[in-house]
Parts: structure tokens; sequence; C-alpha cells
């Protein structure tokens, strides 16, 4: 698949800030406040088709197209108080630590269970 065709299926599937932001729930990391919403029913198979480690994030960081998939999902369930989606090179610029990012990788799948 083309990256313009990928493109054009994320839009097709976007869904609106508002009813994403409904059901998040605050995380606190050094002192911020982020908003953290679970995952939508028609997201599960994509997230398991992605494989992405929900522990350690050894593995996600270190694989280029992990690391992909794992900014991918980020922007779509990390937002700032604002609503602000949040990509993965903004949690580094924050300097996030690995186990920040775990924890909200394990907090998506308990609120989302």
């Amino acid at each position: 698949m083309s990256e313009q065709q990928e493109k054009q299926q994320v839009e097709s599937k976007a869904i609106p800030l508002n009813v994403m932001l409904e059901s998040t729930e605050e995380h606190i990391v050094r002192g911020t406040k982020y908003l953290i919403r679970p995952l939508f029913l028609g997201e599960v198979p994509e997230f398991q088709r992605d494989g992405l480690s929900v522990g350690s994030q050894f593995f996600n960081l270190a694989d280029e197209e992990k690391s992909k998939m794992l900014d991918k999902w980020l922007q779509r369930i990390v937002f700032s108080k604002d609503g602000e989606p949040l990509s993965l090179q903004q949690l580094k610029d924050k300097h996030w630590n690995i186990k920040e990012l775990k924890d909200i990788l394990l907090k998506v799948i308990d609120i989302s269970d």
C-alpha cells in the first residue's frame, strides 16, 4: 500500500475529537496533565495486528516499523489537556522516559477493558 493510500485510509477512519475526548481519563506525567482515551471496539483488531508491546517499550522503540506504529497509536490515544493529539516525538521532546510510555499503554489497556 502506498503512503498516500495509507493516509487516505487513516483519514477515512478519523473520529471526531469530541467523540474521542468524551471518554478520556486524566493521567499526570511529571506534573503535566494528559488525556488518555480507551480503544474503540473497531480499533481492537488493528491494534492487535500492529503487534505493539504494551509492556517493555524497548521493543517498540528499537524497531523502526514498530516505532512508527507506536507513534500512530499515541496520536490517537494521548492528548494534551487542551485536546491536541501528541506524537512520539513530542513525548521525546518532553523527556518522557520508557516507564512513563509503558504506563500510558498499560493505562489504555486498563481503561479499554
